[in-house]
């Protein structure tokens, strides 16, 4: 399991903080933001040591609703 606030690298060779992270159906998604250029960030699964950035737009929205919540409930 990867931690909030842990650092990766991926293939792009930009280092990306984990911002948040939240289980559905078994399967860890990760909420990563470029730690160079804010703008850069993406949701990604977390399965088998792999990281996979996710392009289903459905499945998108529910993690966006669910990492806002995470970050505005951190404030």
């Amino acid at each position: 399991m990867i931690e909030k606030g842990e650092l990766l690298t991926l293939d792009d060779n930009n280092e990306y903080a984990v911002t948040a992270v939240t289980i559905i159906d078994n399967v860890e998604y990760l909420f990563l933001m470029d730690t160079n250029d804010y703008s850069n960030f993406m949701f990604c699964s977390y399965q088998d040591d792999e990281v996979e950035e996710v392009d289903d737009p459905e499945l998108i929205n529910v993690l966006a609703k669910e990492f806002d919540q995470q970050l505005n409930s951190a404030k």
